[in-house]
């Protein structure tokens, strides 16, 4: 794909700074963690969340070997190709990134609150890319996420004001570490 749009190499879509940077990853996937961990944490002790999803071990096992890369996957996706591809066409930054959280939200099928706070984690994942000239720190943040995520969260769960809000601070909080 990266070809036959535009002649360049494809690790230009991973950093601009030549290549994916392990350290960079890393770092940002232990402060994510931990801090996606202390708002689980704090779930469990203050507002009765409970680790009650259901998912046989094996599966557990699995989406912390996978997540990672299908977070990659859709960091690569929506911060590498299409919001460079249409940062091509339309030079004012934040409009990319409005459009690109908009299709990122768009294909997660959650209820309307949920897509509003995915809207704004898809900005968030954006800012991020743009500011970092990477794709890193924002798999890093959306791995550590969606682990803990998939791990807690049944799947009959309904995201509610307050889970989108706490979301939108556990990125924010994320940002400024």
């Amino acid at each position: 794909g990266a070809k036959i749009v535009r002649d360049r190499p494809f690790s230009s879509y991973l950093s601009s700074r030549g290549g994916w940077i392990w350290e960079i990853f890393i770092k940002s996937f232990t402060i994510s963690l931990f801090v996606v961990l202390i708002f689980t944490a704090y779930d469990f002790a203050f507002t009765g969340s409970s680790f009650n999803n259901g998912l046989p071990i094996y599966i557990i096992i699995l989406t912390i070997l996978i997540a990672p890369f299908q977070c990659f996957a859709e960091e690569l996706h929506f911060r590498g190709f299409l919001m460079q591809t249409v940062g091509s066409w339309i030079r004012v930054p934040i409009v990319v990134i409005v459009i690109q959280a908009i299709i990122f939200a768009y294909l997660h099928s959650y209820n309307l609150i949920a897509l509003l706070s995915i809207v704004c984690t898809g900005i968030i994942f954006g800012l991020i890319a743009w500011y970092s000239k990477g794709l890193e720190i924002s798999t890093a943040m959306h791995s550590a996420n969606n682990i803990l995520s998939a791990l807690t969260i049944s799947l009959s769960t309904t995201i509610t004001l307050w889970d989108s809000a706490e979301m939108i601070i556990q990125m924010m909080v994320i940002v400024v570490l």
